[in-house]
């Protein structure tokens, strides 16, 4: 087991300005509704795909409680990484749960953040549901970005294998500083994309997925339960 350790803040230094021109060249130019806030979980999918288990699950980086404070432009870069994963969910006909991760505070000027450090894989699968108000797939795929893949390393370095069986990917991109698992490690497939850009401009995140999700995905009967109060309430089919 690895001690956990604060993360590198510092890959985060990266300007912002630079990596949101780079994104959103690739990206379907959407505004982001008021209920898809990153302040807010939220989950995406095709209106053909409703009905449909959550099939990929993604992990944000950092970025801070208050929206009106985003002088490094965190905030900014996950509004585009939404507005690319809402295209990339019609595209292809799936369901992707976006959960928000918990606050933590840093100090050291960056105060409370939106950070994945110390989730279990169990309460990252929970707030996944939660998120869509849907149940998990049976085959399903991880996908973590700046800290929320520097999170995803951790635990491919902690936990046993058996925990990932049901991952048929494991994306870990722009984990820059982080020993993180070696290739197909537990039998998964799992790709270490090195570059602190999102969506990887290599390889193709549509064209693996595609390969790699079943086109008829079954629920895990094992899923986490649906809460209540959450059910569906920040699904987006468009």
């Amino acid at each position: 087991m690895l001690l956990h350790r604060k993360i590198d803040l510092g890959l985060r230094r990266i300007k912002p300005v630079m990596l949101f021109v780079m994104t959103v060249f690739v990206l379907m130019p959407r505004a982001l509704a008021d209920d898809e806030s990153v302040q807010n979980p939220t989950c995406f999918y095709s209106t053909s795909a409703s009905d449909l288990p959550v099939q990929v699950i993604y992990l944000s980086g950092l970025f801070p409680a208050n929206s009106d404070d985003d002088s490094n432009g965190y905030i900014e870069i996950e509004e585009a990484n939404r507005v690319y994963l809402s295209s990339l969910a019609n595209k292809l006909n799936i369901k992707i749960a976006v959960p928000l991760a918990p606050l933590r505070n840093f100090g050291d000027g960056y105060g409370t953040q939106h950070a994945w450090n110390l989730v279990s894989l169990a309460k990252i699968e929970k707030a996944a549901v939660d998120a869509c108000g849907s149940s998990l797939s049976l085959h399903r795929v991880l996908l973590g970005f700046s800290s929320g893949a520097i999170r995803l390393a951790r635990m491919l370095d902690e936990m046993t294998c058996a925990a990932f069986k049901k991952y048929n990917g494991i994306f870990v991109i722009g984990a820059q500083g982080v020993n993180g698992p070696q290739q197909g490690k537990c039998g998964r497939t799992v790709f270490e994309i090195s570059p602190h850009v999102f969506p990887p401009l290599s390889p193709s995140l549509p064209a693996i997925l595609k390969k790699i999700l079943p086109a008829k995905p079954a629920v895990d009967p094992s899923s986490p339960k649906i809460s209540e109060l959450d059910n569906n309430a920040n699904g987006d089919s468009r």
